[in-house]
């Protein structure tokens, strides 16, 4: 139906529940929810300045998650579109920079998935201290290519040889000249102190700087996320034989878009036994 339309039955059911006449603790947060959605879309078309959009996505949100805490135990924590949705709007709007990050990627993987994103592909917000110690279970994903979309497919190149043409090639020929134009927009770039490169979209850059921390880089090393792989391989194949360039080794490692559910860093460590989807450091 027309937002206009949902958004009148919303308000006919929120008042008839703020007049004790059809309260449901079942159906109330994702009431909320939904009309926090609906409203911040309506806000949106309207153009309304920014910080009242915010504000609007904020307090529903709020007033969403008291509902939920508030209502029977009986009930599972509300998973719905609403949700999922009005939470990565407050990430994008009032997140650290990580969680922005997160919430922009889950945005970039529902576009593209047409809208059908399954639940477990998004993070469930539970309490820390709802938890007890048992049902928080290291979490180590495989170190392989993967389909999930929460995990990053690394590949760590290392070359026999770091001459001047080889970095020349991968900060300034045409090959990769699309993804580090990328990096470069969103303040980033692919050389890192120790001299190493890294090749990946974006949105990804941090997680996989996260993933790469304790390893001993060199200037030898290029770290590429998959999408990138072939480009590398084929800028490095164009250099003349003279350069005596070849790859010596292709290790896998797996970058987590995972962020905690409590301090907001990525790659926490343990996974909640009770749902398989919250995560913690």
């Amino acid at each position: 139906g027309q937002p206009e339309e949902a958004n009148h039955l919303l308000d006919e059911f929120l008042t008839s529940v703020a007049d004790d006449a059809a309260y449901d603790d079942h159906l109330f947060p994702n009431a909320l929810y939904l009309k926090g959605t609906i409203d911040v879309s309506l806000q949106v078309h309207l153009q309304a300045p920014r910080d009242q959009v915010a504000s609007v996505a904020m307090s529903y949100c709020k007033q969403a998650v008291a509902a939920e805490s508030e209502r029977c135990p009986f009930y599972k924590a509300v998973d719905s579109v609403a949700k999922r949705s009005l939470h990565r709007m407050c990430r994008v709007m009032f997140g650290s920079a990580k969680e922005r990050q997160a919430a922009l990627v889950e945005f970039r993987m529902r576009y593209q998935s047409g809208g059908k994103l399954q639940p477990k592909q998004t993070n469930q917000y539970v309490g820390l201290s709802d938890l007890k110690p048992d049902e928080m279970v290291p979490h180590t994903p495989e170190k392989s290519d993967t389909s999930d979309s929460s995990q990053i497919g690394l590949h760590i190149l290392e070359f026999s040889r770091h001459p001047p043409a080889l970095r020349d090639a991968l900060l300034h020929g045409d090959g990769l000249a699309a993804c580090r134009a990328a990096l470069v927009e969103h303040g980033f770039h692919p050389e890192l102190p120790s001299g190493a490169k890294v090749f990946a979209h974006p949105g990804d850059f941090e997680f996989v700087l996260d993933a790469l921390q304790g390893r001993d880089l060199k200037p030898w090393h290029v770290i590429v996320s998959a999408e990138f792989l072939d480009a590398v391989k084929l800028v490095v194949s164009s250099l003349r034989s003279k350069e005596q360039v070849r790859q010596k080794s292709d290790s896998r490692e797996v970058a987590s878009r995972r962020i905690c559910e409590r301090c907001g860093f990525s790659n926490p460590r343990f996974i909640c036994q009770r749902c398989r989807m919250a995560h913690y450091c």
